[in-house]
């Protein structure tokens, strides 16, 4: 089954949101369980199953993940990757 192209933006768009209250995360999962029963949305019911059975505790942890791999994404990882390798090359280099 092909989902249409309107039914598969809506569900992916509020899957792929964390709801950063308990009064979103119930109304999100109201949403959910109408879903559930709609037959529009019935390529995503085995996601929807998954999607209803987390608590708002793992929501928030992913949540606080999701904001930490954010955080990374100005890290310059290359210029950690360069002193890793001069300290590693370095590391037996002491003074007498």
């Amino acid at each position: 089954m092909n989902p249409v192209p309107a039914i598969r933006d809506e569900f992916y768009a509020e899957a792929a949101r964390l709801p950063e209250t308990q009064e979103a995360f119930d109304a999100q999962k109201g949403l959910f369980r109408t879903w559930r029963s709609d037959p529009r949305f019935e390529a995503y019911w085995s996601v929807l199953d998954e999607l209803l059975s987390r608590t708002f505790d793992h929501v928030c942890k992913w949540a606080a993940a999701a904001a930490a791999a954010r955080g990374l994404r100005d890290y310059n990882f290359d210029a950690w990757r360069n002193q890793r390798e001069y300290d590693l090359k370095h590391a037996h280099d002491h003074l007498p």
